[in-house]
């Protein structure tokens, strides 16, 4: 049975985007685009159950938990990969070099580490994921290892990023539109940050500002993401203060 380390590495798992998006000019994608990335995603998808064969071929106690909608495996457990580095961080990268596949189309050189780390008598590397130094947002990959720098699972929400909606839309213009969108009787909200990202959305990759927001008298804080292409707030979160 697949045992999921209690470290963060139950990612949560979007399903992936079902409708062609319009493009940052706001034109449809055409059948040929859309046939394009239909043909890249089954490719990628190919590779990672190919990956996933060949380990277990050599590990027959390899699990593995996949929504087939998805380029790459969600999970996999029983894993049982030496790796070569000086940190966690580099052990860890080692491992999704050598097996890039079982990503689904991300590239190891889009992964920024978010954090390390231990509990349980193992050792948990958690990358974001970004685009062109971006982050993408709420996207992670995790490796888990033993003390003895052996990888024993790699949990992943990310997916490739293709075919990015943008437009003219600013931070300044997304932190008023963000304004507006939370704006309530009674509350006063003002902007603390605001982070260029892109967002996986249904309709397709987004481009667009995460803006953290903070309210009176209460203290709420909230994250809107509005996107550049439309500057519409298509994502309202609550968020913990900083």
């Amino acid at each position: 049975a697949l045992v999921i380390v209690a470290v963060a590495l139950a990612l949560a798992i979007t399903s992936a985007p079902a409708h062609a998006a319009p493009t940052a000019r706001g034109a449809h994608r055409s059948a040929p685009t859309a046939a394009r990335r239909s043909a890249s995603t089954s490719s990628a998808r190919t590779r990672a159950a190919a990956a996933v064969a060949t380990l277990r071929a050599r590990l027959p106690k390899l699990a593995v938990q996949w929504v087939w909608s998805q380029p790459g495996p969600q999970a996999v457990g029983g894993l049982a990969s030496l790796t070569r580095g000086t940190t966690v961080e580099a052990r860890a990268r080692h491992f999704l070099t050598e097996h890039e596949a079982l990503l689904g189309g991300v590239s190891v050189a889009d992964l920024r580490l978010d954090h390390v780390s231990r509990a349980n008598g193992r050792q948990v590397a958690r990358f974001a994921q970004s685009w062109h130094g971006l982050p993408v947002l709420g996207r992670f990959i995790a490796v888990a290892m033993d003390a003895g720098g052996i990888v024993r699972q790699l949990s992943s929400d990310a997916h490739p990023v293709r075919d990015v909606r943008r437009g003219a839309v600013g931070p300044e213009i997304a932190g008023r539109k963000a304004l507006l969108a939370v704006a309530s009787p009674g509350q006063r909200w003002r902007v603390q940050h605001v982070t260029e990202v892109i967002d996986l959305t249904p309709r397709g990759a987004v481009h667009g500002y995460a803006v953290d927001l903070l309210g009176a008298p209460n203290l709420q804080a909230r994250r809107v993401v509005v996107g550049s292409a439309d500057g519409i707030a298509h994502r309202v979160t609550d968020r913990l203060r900083r």
